[in-house]
């Protein structure tokens, strides 16, 4: 089954006419930054899987290039100051208000198979983002220059 997106109109549900996917494409998650100013992220294709990420401008969803890395997107959200970022495997990527950047995370996230599975943005020095790695846990704050990982998520106190 091809991904799909359906808009509440306030009365009733209707299917989102989405640029060309494939039964193997899936979406993971969705915000809104305004009404014309809508994201999605997922990952394109099985197996070795690249970031999908979709647009809407408030008339049409479009596809938007991603750097070319490897791993799904699992979580997106915005800030209040239009702040995008998206988070996914071992995966960060940042809007800058053109492209996506893919931003840095620590060496530790790469050698423990991080999957980032949520991300919170609350301004652009104020991003947070969780996840699980062969050791537990992660917890990631982002400050505006970079990634501080902190030793679990359950320990938010201990940067490592």
């Amino acid at each position: 089954m091809r991904p799909a997106i359906a808009h509440w109109n306030g009365g009733a549900w209707s299917a989102a006419t989405l640029p060309a996917l494939t039964q193997d494409d899936a979406l993971t998650a969705i915000t809104a930054a305004a009404p014309n100013n809508i994201w999605a992220v997922g990952h394109r294709g099985l197996g070795s899987f690249t970031p999908l990420v979709l647009r809407y401008n408030g008339s049409a969803w479009a596809s938007v290039p991603t750097p070319a890395v490897s791993g799904g997107l699992f979580d997106v959200d915005s800030g209040p100051d239009g702040a995008i970022w998206a988070v996914g495997s071992q995966l960060t990527l940042r809007w800058d208000g053109a492209q996506f950047q893919e931003v840095p995370t620590p060496q530790e996230l790469l050698m423990d198979a991080t999957e980032l599975a949520a991300v919170a943005v609350s301004a652009h020095d104020n991003v947070w983002a969780a996840g699980t790695g062969g050791s537990g846990g992660k917890l990631l704050h982002w400050d505006g220059t970079a990634w501080e990982l902190f030793a679990s998520a359950s320990d938010a106190s201990q940067p490592t």
